[in-house]
């Protein structure tokens, strides 16, 4: 049950027992993306915490004084690399306008990550005999700490939003972002409580049903005072991922049919034949994520 936790166990498996020898880091040059840069940001927001920024810029950014959209990409450190070769295989045929991307990761090793990923993605704080309940034992252990949406959300909204926008020609009316698994959990927290933040947003397979569905109750609550939801979203789930995840996609979709919303353009798709690990990958779709009027 609960396949997304299997990369995370086995990266760190794989570190430790290959046998494959590694060359000294001075042997060869480094990868690097190109039009990328790397900055840091600390956030008083999440306090103390130290983000670490990956920004593409596109091709024609030298070359004019335009603005640009933006797309923000949780989980960078994994993501970011895959979505912006997929990015970039839209810009070769034109299928999609010019955007930055932005990633947002965590400096140390993979415990770190653990740690941070789900304390910032989470909307309600769960303890580790909560977790083991309601998940199994494996879920708690992976997931060291938790309720820090809150906090994240701010530090999008007061922190990383101005000073992207400050630093780059990135349009403040045109801002996408994408999440998936625990991310797309927080992509969802940040659709029912601060949605004019963003315009588009990716969720793919999103926890859901983390703490019984509480980002549904927030829901509730948005829609007692709203009629209208005014973004694109588009929202996935494999066909071969367990029944939690899937039942999360359903209920999420069933939602937000039923509503109404005004101004709500929603997409949603079962990909066939993947699973939690591979959907990631093959659900992303830039041209959910275009611009108004593109």
């Amino acid at each position: 049950m609960y396949r997304w936790i299997l990369p995370l166990l086995i990266f760190p498996i794989l570190v430790c027992s290959s046998s494959v020898p590694v060359p000294e880091p001075e042997s060869y040059p480094p990868v690097i993306l190109k039009g990328t840069e790397v900055r840091t940001l600390t956030s008083k927001a999440v306090e103390g915490m130290k983000y670490k920024i990956w920004v593409a810029v596109p091709w024609e950014y030298s070359e004019s004084s335009d603005t640009f959209p933006v797309v923000y990409l949780l989980d960078a450190k994994d993501l970011f690399g895959l979505n912006l070769d997929t990015y970039h295989m839209f810009r070769y045929f034109n299928d999609i306008p010019p955007l930055i991307l932005v990633g947002i990761t965590y400096e140390g090793d993979i415990y770190d990550l653990l740690f941070n990923r789900s304390r910032d993605f989470t909307p309600t704080a769960l303890s580790r005999d909560q977790l083991a309940e309601k998940y199994g034992q494996q879920i708690a252990n992976l997931t060291p700490t938790s309720g820090g949406a809150q906090d994240f959300l701010r530090f999008f909204e007061k922190e990383l939003m101005p000073f992207i926008e400050s630093e780059y020609r990135a349009d403040p009316n045109s801002r996408g972002i994408f999440g998936y698994s625990y991310g797309g959990l927080f992509c969802t927290y940040a659709l029912f409580n601060r949605p004019e933040l963003f315009d588009r947003y990716f969720i793919g397979s999103p926890g859901i049903y983390w703490d019984d569905f509480v980002v549904l109750e927030q829901e509730e609550v948005y829609a007692a005072s709203h009629n209208s939801l005014p973004v694109k979203l588009y929202v996935t789930v494999g066909s071969e991922e367990d029944e939690a995840e899937i039942d999360s996609w359903e209920q999420l979709c069933d939602r937000l049919t039923s509503r109404e919303y005004k101004g709500l353009e929603l997409s949603s798709e079962i990909l066939e034949g993947e699973t939690h690990m591979s959907g990631g990958g093959i659900g992303v779709d830039y041209s959910a994520l275009r611009p108004a009027g593109s």
